[in-house]
């Protein structure tokens, strides 16, 4: 059984309020551009992908036909089954059923499904660099960025568009596959190299000059670039996930010592990031919709700190019913493992 990181468990529940604050943001109150979901944009999906490659690789796995057929298929019980039955459950109680639903963004339930296909354009790559072994991470690398590139140039000319009557068979392909999401891949792989190179990312970041030069660029970069997508180039879009990444890592991982199960933040932001998957899934059913006073409130107080706290804390509560939810589902095994993929041990 693998140890788990406490402060990785930690990061990554950091990372799923992150997610759930930007649903109530956009959702709730429709609004992206308050309580600085802006600015977490520019890190937060890099860092969530970073976090799902530092997890997935393993040194001793060796890629061969038994190894594969175990993972993909743990992988897709675990995760494309579940999300797949939260999502028509999804569109069947709140009516939403049309052919753009099933689209890139899945009505929100992209995240699992985008996280399997990496897994299996990781395997490829993977198998792919035994055929030229000395520059296998170059060849590893090369694929990632080319993926990232076309999938961010796809985006800003398509931006989110879904399956549509009237679109080819090549739109409707890469949209029911989510391809505007493989933008991502890189940081992936780069959790992948990080983990590889553990010791040397450490000793980089340990050097008092190069992080205090990147936390430097972190705060200042955003002051001369835009935060949307659409409108920033793929460098900035690359540059601004990278900095994100090391900076946050940084931060839990020299602070490891305050995010154990000792301390009560350490022990509830773990709890959060063990339970990714149910948050994920139950969420969305829980998100409060069109706070048209609250919305109102907000604008007259024109303060992103009051939006940041006002934001955070209703991203708790909905957290926090999902939690409840997810613990009382977990009460039946059965319903344990087909909806979270959650193993009986006894």
């Amino acid at each position: 059984m693998n140890q788990r990181i406490e402060y990785l468990d930690a990061m990554r529940g950091f990372t799923m309020i992150l997610v759930v604050l930007s649903h109530v943001v956009f959702f709730g109150l429709g609004n992206n551009s308050i309580a600085f979901n802006e600015f977490f944009c520019s890190f937060r999906m890099p860092l969530f992908f970073f976090i799902s490659g530092f997890l997935f690789y393993k040194m001793e796995r060796e890629w061969n036909y038994l190894t594969i057929r175990s993972f993909v298929t743990k992988k897709f019980l675990v995760q494309i089954i579940p999300t797949c039955v939260f999502l028509f459950l999804f569109i069947y109680i709140f009516d939403l059923f049309e052919l753009k639903s099933l689209g890139s963004y899945k009505l929100g339930y992209w995240f699992t499904i985008t996280l399997f296909e990496y897994f299996l354009l990781y395997i490829s790559s993977a198998l792919l660099s035994h055929f030229f072994y000395k520059a296998s991470l170059f060849l590893i690398a090369f694929i990632a960025i080319t993926i990232s590139f076309c999938s961010f140039w796809y985006d800003n000319n398509h931006q989110g568009t879904g399956l549509l009557h009237n679109s080819s068979i090549l739109e409707l392909s890469l949209s029911a596959i989510g391809f505007i999401n493989f933008k991502y891949y890189c940081f992936f792989v780069f959790g992948t190299f990080v983990k590889r190179f553990y010791n040397h990312f450490i000793s980089f970041i340990n050097n008092q000059y190069i992080i205090g030069i990147i936390i430097t660029l972190f705060f200042l970069f955003p002051i001369f670039t835009d935060y949307n997508l659409y409108t920033c180039n793929f460098y900035i879009f690359l540059f601004r996930g990278f900095l994100g990444i090391i900076v946050i890592f940084s931060f839990f991982k020299i602070n490891a010592n305050h995010f154990t199960h000792d301390s009560i933040m350490g022990k509830s932001l773990q709890y959060v990031g063990k339970r990714t998957l149910d948050i994920y899934l139950l969420h969305y059913f829980f998100l409060p919709r069109n706070m048209v006073y609250l919305k109102d409130f907000l604008n007259s107080c024109n303060s992103p700190v009051i939006e940041l706290f006002v934001s955070i804390t209703i991203s708790l509560m909905v957290i926090s019913i999902t939690l409840l939810l997810s613990n009382t589902l977990r009460l039946s095994p059965i319903l344990a493992y087909y909806l979270f993929g959650v193993k009986n041990n006894k």
